[in-house]
């Protein structure tokens, strides 16, 4: 995956080249204490190791650019490294000139393909800091990044005690969690002019938002959790909207046990109806849709929803008994999950007002549910990719959509934003293409593949995919409609 720009009070979380991992956000803070004195200054083993910044030498292929950075694996695995290169991009020809960061075992970025970009952030941009935080199946938890030259000083607190963070020549960071570990870590940097800033995370980092109502799942694989948000702009404007997703199990070897599921969202006008729901039968799928799911995802039945101000309580009937669910705190969301073998038409949803009334609504399959007026348009099957077979490095991609786009539609493919442009189709599936020109950036064949769709809710919003076919990096692509 890559980093974007980030705002100055947001700290996105991404999957780097350490491995795939889980993607969170968090806001930073600026007027607290620093969370301890430093005390600690050696790696714990088996718990937690620093990176230390070494003498750059030439890496990458080529090798423009240079491994300043050095991690020891808490666990004793091969050494972690930070690659240090640069990278541009034309977009709507301007070039934007990069850094770029990329993380892994040592080995391996020798050989890191730097052309073709990366974790990589514009060499101006304004932040003191950007930080990314992944962690993968067996693997340890990294918290990375980079800091500009007003940072002062960066500590770590965590599990394994507090430390003074060096940078290197470029101003990366690094420190190392192993898989095992349990804790919440807090990163503390001091600005030049006295200021703190401050990012913290669990380790292992978790995408569930504060105020979110959570299910056990009956299977005693990893919790399901969903919160509620009402919409301010776009086509879904005073709406509230919730998607449920399941939490990461990045110790699980087996991918059907490691979790990370979610589900497409569902919206209501709560102004309207005082509670709206959606119960889904959740299967395995070896194509699957934006939201998925993949082969891998358990069978399971969830009705999932939220409720006004003036709503009490909320229950669900099974044929194994009424259940009584909680609110969530953000977005009065509500969660229930079941076994495949229960069916929606089992269930009976019951709604209980502050008044005393009691609604009651049998085979909750879509109660309340609000649509778009105008929808945005949204990807409508993969983005097929197509080899010239004239020029080896050109790739063509074409994408069909659900509706024409009024403004402006891009696809950015191994770090080069394509526009996209239409070629045909009626307004109801039109059809875009578009090429990449490989002889302009990527050193190496582009080989045939198949990428998953993506779509976004609303104008402006950016939804990031990251499934693909083949020998596509998935960390290379997303859509984009605006």
């Amino acid at each position: 995956m890559k980093r974007w720009p980030i705002a100055p009070t947001l700290v996105v979380l991404a999957a780097t080249a350490f491995g795939g991992g889980v993607m969170v956000a968090l806001a930073t803070s600026h007027d607290e204490r620093d969370p301890a004195p430093p005390a600690a200054s050696r790696d714990v083993p088996g718990v937690v190791a620093i990176g230390r910044p070494i003498t750059p030498y030439p890496a990458g292929d080529p090798a423009t650019g240079q491994i300043e950075l050095r991690i020891a694996d808490p666990t004793g695995g091969a050494p972690l490294a930070v690659l240090f290169h640069r990278s541009q991009r034309v977009r709507q020809g301007r070039t934007i000139r990069e850094q770029c960061l990329e993380g892994g075992r040592e080995r391996q970025l020798r050989r890191y393909p730097v052309r073709e970009g990366g974790s990589c952030r514009p060499s101006t941009a304004p932040e003191p800091w950007s930080i990314s935080i992944t962690a993968s199946a067996g693997g340890p938890v990294i918290v990375n990044g980079w800091t500009s030259p007003r940072v002062k000083r960066l500590t770590a607190a965590g599990p394994g005690g507090t430390f003074v963070l060096p940078r290197s020549e470029h101003g990366a960071f690094a420190v190392a969690y192993a898989a095992t570990t349990r804790g919440r870590m807090v990163l503390s940097a001091t600005l030049t002019d006295g200021s703190r800033r401050f990012f913290r995370s669990q380790i292992p980092p978790s995408r569930r938002p504060d105020g979110a109502v959570t299910a056990a799942d009956p299977g005693g694989l990893p919790t399901w959790f969903t919160a509620a948000h009402k919409r301010t702009d776009g086509a879904r404007r005073g709406q509230t909207c919730l998607q449920v997703q399941q939490d990461d199990a990045l110790h699980e070897t087996a991918p059907g046990r490691r979790g990370g599921h979610f589900l497409a969202p569902v919206c209501g006008d709560l102004s309207r109806a005082p509670v709206f729901a959606r119960t889904v039968q959740l299967t395995p799928s070896r194509r699957p849709s934006t939201f998925g799911p993949t082969r891998f995802a358990p069978r399971r039945t969830i009705i999932a929803g939220a409720v006004s101000d003036d709503v009490k309580s909320v229950a669900v009937s099974s044929p194994a008994g009424r259940r009584q669910l909680p609110l969530a705190d953000a977005g009065r969301a509500f969660l229930a999950v079941f076994p495949a073998a229960t069916r929606p038409a089992e269930l009976t949803l019951e709604v209980t007002f502050d008044n005393g009334q009691v609604k009651r609504f049998p085979n909750p399959v879509a109660v309340n549910r609000a649509t778009t007026k105008n929808p945005t348009p949204r990807l409508h099957g993969p983005v097929s990719l197509r080899q010239d077979p004239a020029a080896p490095r050109r790739v063509i991609l074409t994408a069909r959509l659900t509706a024409p786009v009024t403004k402006r539609f891009e696809i950015t493919f191994l770090g080069r934003e394509i526009r996209m442009r239409r070629t045909g189709g009626p307004n109801s599936s039109p059809v875009y293409r578009g090429i990449y020109d490989g002889t302009r950036g990527a050193q190496r064949p582009i080989t045939r593949g198949r990428l998953y769709p993506f779509s976004v809710l609303v104008c402006n919003d950016i939804c990031f995919r990251p499934g693909s076919h083949g020998t596509i990096p998935a960390r290379a692509t997303y859509a984009r409609l605006r």
